[in-house]
């Protein structure tokens, strides 16, 4: 069986960007509910990035601050979602790919999971047999090496040098 695991925040930003006119909400409607795949919408729970800013105060501190029609998309398809057999996940003190990794780590032996979201830091579950994901890897990094990379190399979009 396979089940697509959905990072929401992200998704809904992608979307945004690929949006011509037209509703994203109502695109993503239609998508979950003529979608036949089991899929797990996971989304930034409060206080989410608190963990790693206790940590290192400058994470995520060069982003511009997130639009509030961009918060509103957002708050609608949650509420859409309710209306689907879409499931949702959202853990207070966790950032959704924090969630998103438990669950790969914890359903990958059982299901054909696919991830859908441009995060790169996710494509590190990708080690599994069971395990894609629609971003395009990294060129000549491995799975298994992405954490190794990103520690060496850092991570613009999180603000780690």
């Amino acid at each position: 069986m396979k089940v697509q695991i959905i990072d929401g925040n992200n998704w809904v930003r992608v979307k945004l960007a690929e949006c011509l006119g037209g509703s994203i909400v109502r695109d993503l409607y239609t998508s979950v509910t003529t979608n036949p795949t089991i899929q797990i919408w996971v989304f930034d729970g409060k206080g989410g990035n608190k963990r790693r800013r206790d940590i290192y105060p400058a994470y995520k501190m060069q982003r511009p601050e997130t639009a509030q029609s961009i918060y509103a998309s957002i708050d609608l398809l949650k509420k859409v979602l309710q209306h689907t057999p879409a499931l949702m996940c959202e853990v207070d003190g966790y950032e959704g790919d924090d969630v998103i990794a438990a669950l790969v780590t914890r359903f990958r032996d059982f299901y054909q999971l696919e991830i859908l979201s441009t995060d790169g830091d996710l494509l590190a579950l990708t080690d599994h047999p069971n395990v894609t994901s629609i971003r395009k890897p990294y060129d000549g990094i491995p799975a298994e090496r992405v954490r190794l990379f990103k520690t060496i190399c850092g991570d613009t979009s999180d603000n780690i040098s």
